[in-house]
């Protein structure tokens, strides 16, 4: 799951004065105007503040005089996901922005289990929703006879589940992940020899990656 994000919201890179006014607020067209975090008269001012962000909320104090006036989300949750506005009033005058928030929980660890006949790819925890596909090195005409099933959790997140019928032929695989709205691609090699046993690895975004045992 998502562990923070760094939500930055207005960086002048210039000197603001200390009488610096920020309130941020998410923008929910079905339930109004969330208080995310206020900032005025040199310190927090969380009293409208919505319950749902307590203690996760945090500037850079230190900062805000050389204008930045970034806002640090922890405990980020797909729920997180959409469009919030930023304020800000100093001396300079009123300004207003908008930043939509994309959350992203990539392909973290991979699981490859070997069940009788059947080679088992599994990954949990990742948002957007994957795709999973397979291929073998070096390329071939041979029919990979798979079947991919995708729950999502209470958080909203994504399991993703791919198994596959390994064939007589000695041949090396290779899973994909894929995302299209992230365009992020995460594989790994899975060499012949090793589909008897049970693994679990980290995969990494790249298409170079072997899997060890």
């Amino acid at each position: 799951s998502c562990v923070y994000l760094l939500l930055s919201i207005v960086n002048k890179g210039t000197n603001i004065t200390q009488q610096l006014n920020l309130t941020l607020f998410l923008i929910q067209e079905t339930e109004g105007n969330l208080y995310v975090h206020s900032f005025y008269r040199n310190k927090d001012q969380l009293g409208l503040q919505d319950q749902y962000f307590r203690n996760r909320t945090s500037l850079f104090k230190d900062q805000i005089s050389r204008g930045n006036a970034s806002l640090q989300l922890t405990g980020v949750e797909v729920q997180d996901q959409d469009r919030y506005r930023c304020y800000t009033n100093t001396i300079r005058g009123e300004e207003s922005s908008f930043i939509n928030l994309k959350v992203d929980a990539p392909v973290s660890k991979v699981k490859i289990l070997r069940v009788e006949n059947r080679i088992i790819c599994s990954s949990e925890g990742i948002y957007p929703e994957p795709d999973l596909t397979w291929s073998t090195r070096p390329p071939s005409n041979l029919t990979l006879q798979n079947q991919t099933s995708i729950q999502q959790t209470e958080q909203q997140l994504y399991n993703i589940s791919s198994s596959l019928i390994l064939s007589d032929s000695e041949t090396d695989l290779i899973y994909i992940f894929r995302n299209e709205e992230t365009h992020s691609v995460s594989s790994a090699l899975i060499l012949f020899q090793l589909v008897c046993r049970e693994m679990e690895i980290v995969s990494f975004e790249d298409s170079g990656h072997t899997l060890q045992s």
